[in-house]
């Protein structure tokens, strides 16, 4: 009984010893889950931190309402590497050019004359300025023209008209142009200028003065019915077998070439001519550092050219 009576007393004190032990956890333990705190995204330093744009994300806008260009974050990284018209200061480049000058254009200038047709390479520095480009140009020319009767206007065809002969004419010259140029996009762009230079005739051009017996106004352009005469050697018929060697033969430095008394003269071109180079053209970029141009101008002839450059 004594046992019995005790039990609810023993059940009572250990109830109590427990609820005491699980109270001594509560206290000890809840400081420690508390501090334990959710990691933290990358990037996010507290709730202030703004997450980083996603594909999704719209781009913020600036004061006038346009889509912002300055926030680094929405940057298109693909942007560095397009090609821009100043994104260039110096180029280096290479050209090839039909040269062309045809008897219409001399019209105004020679009542006769042959054509020149010939072909020019050369090679360039440009340097990039925001409006326009300062070009050195380097070029050599080879000048192809046919042999034949030339007389300048208003001069007398019986005295005046002369069988002009062209060996190995070329011509070195160096220049110095400003070329303005606009762009229309970033690939096309549209280039036109001036310059002035001087160059070296290479070669030689030889002249006879035509017969004032067979020479007009109306055959002077015509070298089989206008042609040379010699006291000493006769007729010279032109374009013959032995048309060189009749010429040849009528050489005398010490005498006067006339319509009379014909002698053919070497050494008539310029030792040196001055450069007037125009031209107008389009520039194609190719790539960052690559353009080609195709070109219409005049350089002491008329052309027509196209040429790449590298740019850096």
């Amino acid at each position: 009984m004594h046992s019995l009576a005790r039990f609810p007393s023993s059940l009572s004190s250990s109830f109590r010893s427990l609820t005491i032990a699980m109270s001594l956890v509560a206290m000890v333990g809840a400081p420690a889950f508390a501090q334990k705190e959710e990691p933290t995204p990358p990037g996010a330093e507290g709730e202030d931190a703004e997450a980083p744009p996603t594909r999704t994300t719209p781009r913020p806008r600036d004061s006038s309402g346009a889509k912002s260009v300055t926030d680094s974050r929405y940057t298109d990284a693909r942007a560095s590497t397009k090609a821009t018209p100043l994104d260039w200061n110096h180029a280096v480049g290479a050209y090839v050019r039909y040269l062309f000058v045809t008897e219409l254009m001399l019209r105004p200038y020679l009542e006769a004359s042959t054509a020149l047709n010939g072909f020019a390479v050369g090679l360039q520095y440009h340097k990039r300025y925001d409006k326009f480009d300062v070009v050195t140009t380097l070029d050599f020319s080879w000048l192809s023209l046919n042999d034949g009767n030339w007389l300048a206007k208003g001069n007398d065809p019986a005295l005046d008209t002369k069988y002009v002969q062209f060996d190995k004419l070329s011509f070195i010259s160096a220049d110095v142009a400003i070329i303005g140029h606009h762009a229309f996009n970033n690939w096309l762009e549209i280039r036109g200028g001036a310059g002035l230079g001087l160059g070296i005739v290479l070669g030689d051009v030889l002249t006879t003065n035509n017969s004032n017996t067979v020479c007009n106004k109306d055959n002077a352009a015509d070298t089989s019915k206008c042609y040379p005469v010699s006291p000493t050697v006769g007729p010279v018929y032109l374009n013959q077998p032995d048309t060189e060697q009749k010429l040849k033969a009528t050489e005398d430095s010490s005498r006067t070439d006339t319509a009379q008394n014909p002698h053919r003269k070497p050494g008539s071109k310029p030792p040196v001519m001055a450069v007037l180079n125009i031209m107008l053209g389009l520039n194609f970029r190719l790539h960052k550092h690559v353009s080609a141009q195709v070109e219409l101008g005049f350089r002491d002839a008329m052309y027509a050219g196209a040429g790449l450059q590298y740019h850096f």
